[in-house]
């Protein structure tokens, strides 16, 4: 029976089709094994060499499974992995509050006047807190109002507490006499006069509307 295991072996080996048959001739010499006949000694048992040789040739020319590329697998990795959390650009942080120490500047603004009846204006105030902090003025700080020929006169809308950054028409201050009015702030001051810049419509409006309030 096995004199004709060499003419089979040639014949897969000079088919123009063998790379193709081979995995059909692998499965019908395991086939013939399990039938016992391609033995080469009924007592070692097994399929014989040649059909061993055969399976293994088959085994090798099958194609592999398409294996992905390490770069492309890290690259998946990474865009499955979770965003970083932002912060909300809505969201305002709060600043920082605290007291206000000497040498920091907060700069009292004059910023423009409203002519009003009989010689008096008012003037617009503002000022400029170069720290990113809510800064409160120590209760012993500098900070009040002088008007020329009556002196340091009491203003219950000065600011204690100055907001960060350049802030603008803050308050006003109304001369009666169309004298000069300064605000003093620490080692600062800011004065406003009569002839000086004219608010706009706007900062005008604000000014009589307040005033009209404050009338019995």
């Amino acid at each position: 029976m096995l004199s004709g295991k060499p003419m089979l072996w040639l014949a897969l080996q000079r088919s123009p089709r063998a790379h193709a048959s081979y995995v059909l001739a692998a499965m019908c010499l395991l086939l013939l094994c399990d039938c016992g006949l391609l033995f080469d000694d009924s007592a070692q048992g097994g399929a014989s060499p040649i059909a061993r040789e055969v399976a293994e040739e088959a085994g090798s020319t099958s194609p592999a499974a398409p294996t992905e590329p390490a770069d492309a697998v890290s690259a998946r990795g990474e865009d499955d992995a979770p965003a970083p959390q932002l912060p909300d650009p809505g969201e305002n942080p709060e600043p920082i509050s605290r007291e206000a120490t000497e040498d920091e500047s907060i700069s009292p603004v004059f910023e423009c006047s409203v002519s009003l009846d009989n010689g008096a204006f008012a003037a617009w105030f503002g000022y400029d807190n170069r720290t990113e902090a809510l800064l409160h003025l120590p209760e012993d700080a500098r900070n009040f109002i002088h008007i020329d020929g009556l002196g340091q006169t009491p203003v219950e809308a000065l600011p204690r507490v100055f907001q960060a950054g350049r802030q603008r028409h803050d308050f006003f201050v109304v001369s009666s006499t169309g004298s000069n009015v300064q605000w003093h702030l620490r080692t600062r001051s800011a004065t406003a006069s009569a002839s000086a810049q004219q608010c706009n419509a706007t900062e005008r409006e604000r000014v009589l509307a307040t005033l009209d309030a404050l009338e019995p």
